[in-house]
Parts: C-alpha cells; structure tokens; sequence
C-alpha cells in the first residue's frame, strides 16, 4: 500500500492520507473485513501525528468505508448496496431483484390512534385508526434496515389481522387493490439511538441513514406514511436525473 505525503501540497495531510486509503479500499487493495494498518505503523511509515492518522480514519469510517472493532483494530467494511431512491417494488422484491436473500422480523404491530402529522401525511379525518407496523429487514443474515410504518385502517379494513413477515405491497395490492405509484420525501443523516444500535448491531451514536416518505397511488391517494433507518456503511443511493 503506497501512501505518499506531500508536505508542500495545499491540500492537507489528513485529506491526502484518507484520499489514498479510500482509493486503497475502493480498488480493493484491502478487502472487506480486512484489517487497516494500525495507527502507530501509519505514523511511523508517513512520517505524521497519531491526531492526523486518526483524522483520516474518522472521515473513512463516517463515509462507512472502514469500521472499528473493539480492541482490535480498523476494518474495511463491506460493499455497499445500492439502492435505488425512485424505485416503488419494495423492500423485499428489490433486495430480491439484487440476488440477495431478505427475511423479515415484526417487532410491533399494533392499532394507534391518528395524530395531526398522521392525519397531514394521509390525509385523514381526525381520530382515525392507524396500524402501526415495526419491522426489521436482514439481508444475507445481517440486519441492516428498520422500517416503521403507519398505513390508515379506514381505508384497508382488516389489514391488521394478515402477517407481515413478507411483502407488504404485495398484500397492499393482491387484498386491498392499492398499487404504489410514486412516493414523495427526504433523507436524513442520523446517529443510531439505543434501539436502532441494537437491531441493527452497530454501536451507539453510529450514523444512519433515515428516509421518510408518504407513498400515493396512482389516484393520489396517500398509501403508506414510512420512516425507514438504513445503516449507512451498507448503502449507497442512486437516482436518475432526466433532462428535457
């Protein structure tokens, strides 16, 4: 591995040290789950501060490039998957489309009573029924994305009562005859609270990725109000921009 420092660059140390690691990393020089050098030998081999080396290491680990192990060292995570930001298949048909495997864990279910923002998002009268569904995603065996969601009971009677341990859409159409259209919404960088850090498996204050958005038919009728917490050193988003 060749890192080189400039001294007499403008650029600073740090950024060049984590520039040449990312390109160590991205061009697979040090495989996933591999192990970085330590900090003492990057400071011995460059010439620098154990400050500057644990500058560059801190910006690789927030893009989610390298993670840290507990008394052993700095990792490299594995690679991303990406996502696509306007695709409406869901959850379990697109990790599927990708050849990965998906299983999913109901943490909570249950019937809550509308709020304001509920009843903004869908477009409810006030004191509606709302079902509340918690579900945690694994893919390949590694639980990576939390989904909280709240879908209005007055317009699928009795959705309560099937198990959603599959795909939702496919129930939201087969049963209720509502097809996800478009979706309308924003991503958030957050850092992991006690519950997402243990149903993900990251450490606490790790960041996140959280999206939120209401998903409408093709009536304009507001489907599904989401929230859903991705662990961000295991996703990458991806759009299309078209020009006319």
């Amino acid at each position: 591995m060749g890192i080189i420092v400039n001294s007499n660059s403008s650029e600073p140390i740090y950024y060049q040290i984590y520039r040449q690691l990312k390109k160590t990393i991205e061009n697979k020089e040090i495989k996933p789950d591999e192990q970085l050098p330590t900090e003492r030998d990057l400071c011995i081999k460059l010439g620098v501060s154990r400050i500057t080396i644990r500058k560059a290491i801190k910006d690789l680990k927030l893009e989610g490039l390298c993670y840290k192990k507990k008394g052993k060292g700095i990792f490299v995570s594995k690679e991303k998957i990406f996502l696509e930001l306007e695709t409406l298949m869901g959850t379990s048909n697109y990790i599927t489309s990708l050849g990965m495997k998906i299983r999913t864990l109901v943490i909570l279910k249950k019937i809550i009573n509308s709020n304001i923002q509920l009843e903004e998002k869908l477009n409810l009268s006030k004191k509606s029924k709302i079902l509340f569904l918690k579900r945690l995603r694994i893919i390949d065996d590694e639980p990576l994305i939390i989904e909280n969601t709240r879908l209005s009971l007055d317009r699928m009677r009795g959705l309560e009562k099937f198990v959603f341990t599959g795909s939702l859409y496919k129930i939201l159409r087969e049963k209720f005859n509502f097809l996800p259209n478009y979706s309308k919404g924003f991503l958030i960088h957050k850092l992991a609270d006690e519950e997402n850090a243990k149903l993900l498996n990251i450490p606490l204050n790790y960041p996140i990725i959280r999206k939120q958005v209401v998903v409408y038919s093709k009536d304009n009728i507001p489907i599904e109000f989401i929230t859903t917490d991705y662990r961000s050193d295991r996703f990458k988003f991806i759009f299309h921009e078209f020009c006319q």
